[in-house]
């Protein structure tokens, strides 16, 4: 009766240590990413004009990154991005919403989507509110033709501003895109 007693004790013991250990890890894991997220965050706040509410500012940031689930400093790395590429800071963080989804409908990483987007929005003369229909079409390209759209910012990010100069509009690259991977 000892010897099960003494046994259920150190397992008690093993256990509590462990969960002690784990407890500590995910501590320090929350307090890097907090530093993580203000760090990307403070590189946004160079490019904010001064009369913006930055505290303001970083709650929308927050909100974005949860509702689609991409972490904050990933999602302020990528406002930082679109608004270095002329997105207005007033749309930034929509424009990064788009970026998100389009990433993950397009099988490529948020960065990539707004390479591809801010790109495509600066060769045509797009304003940052056309981000959307520029994802569809990156979307349906990708679904008419055999690449992804994580391929398509690649080949297309290099082609985008000849095509602009040589009066091929976005469609047309997207449709020989289509035609061309299929």
């Amino acid at each position: 009766s000892s010897d099960v007693c003494s046994s259920d004790l150190a397992g008690v013991a093993i256990a509590g240590a462990f969960t002690v250990k784990k407890l500590a890890e995910f501590g320090a894991q929350c307090i890097q990413t907090a530093a993580d997220a203000e760090t990307s965050f403070a590189k946004v706040k160079t490019l904010l004009g001064s009369d913006t509410d930055t505290g303001a500012y970083f709650e929308k940031i927050k909100q974005a990154s949860r509702e689609t689930g991409v972490a904050i400093g990933d999602y302020s790395e990528a406002v930082y991005s679109a608004i270095s590429a002329s997105v207005e800071q007033g749309h930034a963080v929509e424009f990064t919403q788009e970026a998100v989804k389009l990433a993950k409908g397009g099988f490529t990483d948020t960065a990539t989507a707004v390479d591809v987007l801010t790109t495509a929005i600066n060769a045509y003369g797009l304003k940052a509110t056309d981000a959307t229909s520029i994802a569809d079409k990156l979307i349906t390209t990708q679904n008419l033709g055999k690449t992804t759209v994580g391929e398509l910012a690649t080949a297309m990010g290099r082609v985008i501003p000849t095509a602009k100069s040589f009066n091929v509009n976005i469609d047309a690259l997207c449709g020989s895109y289509a035609v061309l991977t299929k």
